[in-house]
């Protein structure tokens, strides 16, 4: 899915949080949105899927205006995973993740063979097929995270869009899911903190500072000690892991 931003403000209350933002996503491109917090990362995520609507400018997906979508049209092309997500309802794993068809059915509509196939594969593809019967209530954090991810990924969108998704995620699963997500054919907006994840996963990234569009481009083009001061007000190294092929970012003390 491509997807065009032009001119985008939005204010709430008559604060202006995001001014004038533009940009482009390429069909199958991975892209973060990095930034301090107060930057407009989630302000500019919620704007994506109509959750805020723009003051001015537009939001194109595939050169059609999401201001003209219905909800319910486009949960048939884009899925959401934010910040906060509903996990305590009474549900099984399996339950929960079986729901990301729901888009894509009739009123009292059933399930077919090829949903359940879709809700297998997202099973096994985020390695929660062991604990699928268990209720959502009984899981940890992290655990919680990757079954709203599996019920976004049985959407099957065509765009993926997540807000800070590895705020409850141990090391070894943030990477996981990573790697997962780099390996999807499919456009890929997330915001995220952590500039050495954003740096060494992401095909693109957008900048934001105090809600404008610092920059944007390539990790190697828009990550540098310069950016980082200015986003963060800290002072930083990148160092190159030649045997890994990844980049480490090293901060310094006051």
């Amino acid at each position: 899915m491509m997807i065009n931003v032009e001119d985008l403000t939005i204010k709430i209350k008559e604060k202006t949080i995001l001014e004038n933002i533009s940009f482009k996503v390429l069909p199958g491109q991975f892209v973060g949105i990095i930034g301090s917090n107060g930057s407009g990362k989630s302000t500019l995520i919620k704007s994506l899927y109509k959750i805020l609507e723009p003051s001015s400018g537009s939001i194109l997906f595939n050169k059609k205006n999401i201001s003209g979508m219905s909800h319910a049209e486009l949960a048939k092309h884009v899925a959401v995973v934010g910040q906060f997500n509903r996990t305590d309802l009474d549900f099984s794993v399996r339950e929960f993740v079986v729901m990301g068809r729901y888009p894509h059915k009739k009123r009292y509509e059933r399930m077919n063979r090829e949903d359940y196939t879709i809700v297998e594969q997202t099973l096994n593809l985020l390695e929660i097929r062991d604990y699928q019967d268990r209720k959502i209530s009984s899981l940890s954090g992290g655990e919680k995270q990757r079954v709203v991810v599996a019920r976004a990924l049985t959407q099957q969108p065509k765009c993926l869009i997540l807000d800070e998704p590895t705020n409850h995620l141990d090391i070894k699963y943030q990477l996981q899911l990573f790697k997962q997500l780099k390996k999807l054919p499919i456009t890929i907006i997330m915001s995220i903190h952590d500039i050495a994840f954003a740096y060494n996963f992401f095909d693109r990234i957008l900048v934001l500072v105090k809600g404008r569009l610092l920059m944007t481009g390539t990790p190697e083009e828009v990550i540098t000690p310069q950016t980082i001061k200015q986003m963060f007000d800290v002072n930083a190294h990148l160092i190159p892991c030649e045997s890994q092929n990844k980049t480490a970012v090293i901060y310094e003390d006051d």
